[in-house]
C-alpha cells in the first residue's frame, strides 16, 4: 500500500516524532492525516476485526497502531515470500489475513526484484500455478 499524499509504503515509512508511520485508512499514513482523522478512535476499521475473547479493542487498536519491523537479508526474504505464497495458493485461506498477506507478498516480491531480472522472475513464479511441480504421491512404509 502506497501513501497518497506523501508516497510512503509498507517498506518505507515516514518518520515522525512519534516513530514510524501507520495506515490511519488505506492510501493515507498517520503522518499525514489530519486531527480529525487520527482522532477517530484507532484510525482503522479492521481494529474492531481483529478482536478475540478476552481482547479489548484497546488491543485492537494496539495491533494495528504501532508498526513492527523485521530485518531480513535477501535469502531470507525470498524463503518468506515463496511460504506466503504458498499459503495464499491454500484453497481455504480466505479472507482478510488472506488478502493481506498476498499484498504483502507482492510487495516483497517488488522488493526482491530489484536484485536483478532472474530474482524477478522467480518471485513472479510463485504466484503463477502454471509453474507449479507436480509430485506424485508415494506412501513410504518402513
Amino acid at each position: 500500500m502506497t501513501c497518497e499524499l506523501c508516497g510512503c509504503d509498507d517498506f518505507n515509512a515516514c518518520r515522525t516524532p512519534a516513530g514510524a508511520c501507520h495506515w490511519v485508512r488505506p492510501g493515507l499514513c498517520s503522518a499525514c492525516a489530519s486531527e480529525a482523522e487520527l482522532s477517530a478512535g484507532s484510525g482503522n476499521p479492521k481494529a474492531d476485526e481483529l478482536l478475540w475473547p478476552g481482547l479489548t479493542a484497546e488491543h485492537g487498536a494496539a495491533l494495528v497502531g504501532e508498526p513492527i519491523h523485521i530485518s531480513l537479508n535477501g535469502l531470507e526474504a525470498l524463503m518468506v515470500l515463496g511460504s506466503l505464497q504458498l499459503a495464499c495458493r491454500h484453497p481455504a485461506y480466505q479472507g482478510m489475513t488472506r488478502d493481506f498477506i498476498d499484498q504483502f507478498a507482492r510487495g516483497l516480491a517488488e522488493r526482491l526484484s530489484v536484485i536483478g531480472p532472474e530474482i524477478a522472475a522467480i518471485c513472479e513464479a510463485g504466484f503463477n500455478p502454471e509453474f507449479d511441480v507436480l509430485v506424485e504421491k508415494r506412501i513410504i512404509t518402513p
